[in-house]
């Protein structure tokens, strides 16, 4: 026995050195092979864990931390890791849960605190974290970095006029803090106050310059890209968006990205979704939104949420989780979506009454929830076998608008394409080719909704739209803006405002500085 943990050490030993070297694969085969032998190993589960969430493999990240959780209760780290993993699974409630299970044992963890009401704020519970805010400044009195994060909640809410009052004083106080100046842009609306942002932000930015963290100095050139877009100074807003994407440093492998295209195009022929067994459940409760980011996507499930009958799940990743759940039922190491051959109606009725038990959760007494997911296109033949009755709304605007407005959002994560402009128009390539491809053979109706049309017309449109789900009218849907849910995505501001026009055709702003966008677009 003692010369097997003496063996099992030098391997965990090895596997840490590799880890250590970058070499993330040798070392998952490492310690795969100790948890295999002895799940009693909390280290070993925990390293693979790491490396799971290196490899942004964060459902196995998942299995890991909770395994360590088993057996060690009382780790803090495993909670922390296991929080982080949740997270971009969008499994934002368990998350919270593990961030307080570390409060629970360092309840004055400032650093843990914060990434808890981080996560409130993007699951929408924006009570929660404005009071856990307020906790935060109990522990650290006066701390402009809490202050300012409350001001940001405020700014979601929509009480900019309460975030200014809150901001005042910490402007004059601490002049060349950029958190502060980056709170306090996102709250200026009128011309002065954006004016006066512009000068803190640009002082910082040349005090500063080669002092700045990456993601701040990405964060404070996005500001300026959106203060100077409002002041119609469209050349020097272009050059703060250039800046924050490059900055950032993000890449993506669009060629990767091509041939996942075609393997999906490939295996969801309509010969293969013919014969492909289907969901035989009633499914038409779920309504999906899709289409690509920046599309209109929060606007048309905001206008649907403001009717009765219609409950808003927002950004539900529970699709692409189910991709696993499919993987272990049909006991196949085949990655989606080679195990299409798999499928049977049984596998397809458990998978679709989870995401359906899912929204039930999420609203209980709906008669349909949505699921406003843009990404979801990919996934649109798998929906089709699992949902055969669902709803799916694809939302279109114009592409170089579409593509511009992604441009300038700086995203969170998952949207990697978005920081390069050649990238960007060859993703949006691919994603027309897959949706053309959708159209060609997955047999029902996919109601297709214009952007430019629905703020043109926007009592028609959504008329159309309610035609569509069986819904009576309801004049409710037309003042979606007084609906007092959240948004916690990019488009949080859109939707707490009247329909407005002045986004169609905001790219000739830009002409002359995205002509490598526009060619990766049309060639």
């Amino acid at each position: 026995m003692a010369k097997e943990n003496i063996l099992t050490r030098n391997k965990k030993k090895k596997a840490e050195e590799l880890i250590a070297q970058g070499k993330l694969s040798e070392a998952m085969v490492m310690l795969e092979t100790i948890c295999k032998k002895n799940r009693q190993d909390a280290d070993a589960w925990f390293n693979l864990g790491i490396i799971s969430g290196l490899q942004e493999n964060f459902t196995k990240a998942r299995e890991c931390f909770e395994q360590v959780i088993r057996l060690k209760p009382n780790s803090t780290k495993a909670h922390i890791n296991l929080a982080k993993a949740l997270i971009p699974l969008g499994l934002y409630q368990e998350a919270v849960k593990a961030f307080r299970a570390v409060l629970d044992i360092k309840p004055d963890d400032l650093t843990v605190h914060q990434h808890l009401n981080a996560t409130l704020v993007r699951s929408g519970k924006l009570n929660e974290a404005y009071a856990g805010y307020d906790r935060m400044l109990e522990l650290s009195p006066q701390n402009p970095q809490i202050i300012a994060a409350k001001a940001k909640v405020l700014e979601i809410k929509g009480d900019k006029k309460q975030a200014q009052e809150l901001l005042k004083p910490l402007i004059t106080q601490y002049p060349d803090n950029p958190n502060i100046a980056i709170a306090y842009s996102g709250v200026c609306t009128e011309v002065g106050l954006r004016n006066d942002a512009i000068d803190r932000l640009e002082t910082i930015l040349e005090n500063n310059q080669n002092r700045l963290q990456q993601e701040v100095l990405s964060n404070i050139h996005f500001c300026l890209g959106k203060l100077y877009d409002n002041n119609a100074d469209y050349s020097k807003s272009f050059s703060h968006y250039l800046q924050a994407n490059t900055v950032n440093g993000r890449t993506f492998d669009i060629a990767m990205f091509a041939k996942a295209v075609d393997d999906i195009i490939n295996k969801f022929s309509a010969d293969a979704l013919e014969k492909t067994p289907v969901s035989t459940i009633p499914t038409d409760s779920a309504i999906f939104i899709i289409g690509m980011p920046r599309s209109g996507t929060s606007l048309v499930e905001q206008i649907l949420a403001s009717h009765p009958d219609v409950g808003a799940a927002g950004e539900l990743y529970e699709i692409t989780r189910l991709m696993t759940d499919i993987s272990d039922l049909v006991d196949s190491r085949n990655p989606f979506p080679n195990y299409l051959d798999d499928l049977t109606s049984d596998i397809c009725n458990t998978i679709a009454q989870r995401y359906l038990d899912r929204l039930v959760e999420i609203s209980p007494t709906s008669r349909y929830v949505t699921n406003k997911m843009p990404q979801n296109f990919l996934l649109l033949g798998l929906i089709s076998i699992l949902f055969p009755q669902a709803h799916i709304i694809h939302c279109q605007r114009d592409p170089i608008d579409t593509c511009v407005s992604c441009f300038f959002q700086d995203f969170n994560q998952g949207h990697e394409y978005a920081y390069n402009l050649e990238t960007l128009g060859a993703y949006y390539r691919q994603y027309r080719k897959l949706m053309d491809h959708w159209d060609k053979v997955i047999n029902r109706t996919v109601f297709t909704i214009r952007y430019e049309e629905l703020v043109a017309n926007q009592e028609s449109q959504t008329r159309r739209m309610l035609e569509f789900l069986d819904l009576p009218w309801n004049e409710a849907c037309l003042n979606f803006y007084t609906n007092e849910r959240v948004v916690p995505t990019a488009s949080y501001d859109q939707v707490r405002q009247p329909i407005y026009n002045k986004s169609v055709g905001r790219w000739k702003h830009y002409e002359p500085y995205i002509q490598p966008l526009i060619k990766a677009i049309t060639e």
